[in-house]
């Protein structure tokens, strides 16, 4: 008996009996002749000579061979016939090799190497490549899943090795998988400024293939149209991504950021002061936001805004200027400011509430809106606390728009659409000894 792996080479057999010289043989193949190499299932003859051995299936084939020893000179004298096995284990084989597998640089490549001959092993591995990023994987298992990055500019293959054995007859065989590798296109940078107004609009341009599309990551913000023309649509940051795709359907994409500003309405200032509190910076009284300049004109003020209330010994009103370049079209705009020189028993404030919409109020002055004496104590409530910031000339800014948006469930009510928020002031100066509650109403319907 014999056994062997597909493609296996048989051993011939030779045939003797007894008289020597007056036997000759006749054998035949029950069935699968071509499995064991032979051209016909019968023959004769004192050798036996077989082909190579041949199993295109997943399962063993079994050949049995019957040799029937007949004497020469006696033709009807037939011997006793002997039979013996050939056993063709099948080699094993992927069963699922893609067709032309194609990918994009910097994509991954996924296959599931698998065979149909049962107690197959399948390992592989794949060489270092020229222009390929990634280094040599070898001795493998499962699933091949691996990213391959192209660094030149022309297709490369990079070829798998896969070795299987089947564990119960040892049987083995190679076989090869190549991908290509495409390179991606270059985006290349984007060009232009990086800012927008409102309702206004930039060019963008990019150094990368021209016919690309570009796209806004939030159109809620800003949007952008075929030519690379940036519209500002309300306040924010947002992305612009430039996208390019090849022939082969690989892409490259760049971003840019843009910040999307308002033109800013700096409003009149309006204040009451104690004589006694000495010197006062206006600034504090003014959102520093989007600012370029500012200047201050009158009597007892300094042009950087610092006001002498000793000057300004009587009680009543007195009147100001200040000039502000600001906003994102960098306007130019005269503003006045209203001092009030409190006298005895008068409020330190202009108004204890305020209603205010809640997308207009993400830099609320609170100083400016209430118009607060210089000098005292203004503290929010703890919910509010993390949404206030302080101006480096000492004004209080509170972020209503972030507050609105975040956290509407952590005050009281007032209707499903308003929130309220509260302020507690203790003014210093002539005023000291009292508090005062301030209140802004944040809603979405004015």
């Amino acid at each position: 008996d014999q056994t062997v792996c597909h493609g296996g080479t048989l051993s011939d057999i030779s045939l003797s009996g007894t008289p020597s010289g007056d036997v000759t043989f006749s054998w035949t193949v029950d069935n699968n002749h071509t499995a064991a190499g032979l051209s016909s299932p019968t023959g004769s003859g004192a050798t036996i000579t077989f082909g190579n051995a041949v199993n295109n299936t997943t399962s063993p084939i079994t050949v049995k061979v019957t040799v029937t020893p007949i004497i020469s000179s006696m033709p009807a004298c037939i011997g006793v016939s002997e039979t013996f096995t050939i056993t063709v284990n099948p080699k094993p084989t992927l069963n699922n090799i893609p067709a032309s597998p194609t990918i994009c640089s910097g994509k991954t490549f996924n296959y599931g190497p698998t065979s149909g001959t049962t107690g197959t092993t399948i390992t592989w591995s794949r060489p270092a490549v020229s222009g390929i990023t990634e280094a040599e994987t070898t001795n493998q298992t499962g699933e091949v899943n691996e990213t391959l990055t192209n660094t030149t500019t022309n297709a490369i293959d990079v070829t798998y090795t896969f070795k299987l054995t089947t564990t119960t007859n040892g049987c083995e065989n190679t076989q090869y998988v190549t991908v290509k590798v495409n390179p991606k296109p270059d985006a290349g940078t984007i060009n232009g400024a990086t800012e927008v107004c409102i309702n206004s609009t930039i060019p963008l341009t990019s150094t990368g293939p021209s016919g690309g599309v570009w796209r806004s990551e939030d159109m809620s913000i800003a949007t952008v149209v075929s030519d690379g023309t940036v519209t500002g649509v309300s306040t924010g940051v947002v992305k612009i991504w430039y996208v390019v795709t090849d022939a082969n359907g690989c892409s490259d994409s760049v971003s840019i950021t843009i910040t999307v500003t308002d033109e800013l309405d700096y409003p009149d200032i309006r204040l009451r002061l104690c004589s006694s509190v000495g010197t006062v910076n206006l600034s504090k009284y003014l959102d520093t936001v989007g600012v370029q300049s500012v200047s201050w004109s009158g009597i007892s003020i300094l042009p950087n805004g610092e006001l002498d209330a000793y000057g300004l010994h009587s009680p009543g009103t007195y009147t100001f200027k200040y000039t502000v370049t600001a906003g994102c079209l960098n306007t130019t705009k005269v503003r006045k400011v209203y001092v009030k020189m409190l006298g005895a028993g008068e409020s330190p404030h202009f108004r204890d509430t305020v209603k205010i919409c809640y997308k207009q109020a993400q830099t609320v002055n609170i100083n400016q809106l209430f118009g607060l004496e210089s000098g005292g104590m203004l503290s929010p409530e703890p919910a509010v606390a993390p949404y206030v910031t302080q101006t480096s000339h000492g004004g209080t800014i509170f972020d209503g728009k972030a507050f609105y948006e975040a956290t509407p469930t952590k005050v009281p009510y007032h209707g499903a659409d308003v929130v309220m928020v509260t302020f507690t002031y203790m003014p210093a100066g002539c005023l000291t000894g009292k508090t005062y509650k301030l209140v802004i109403v944040l809603t979405d319907k004015l």
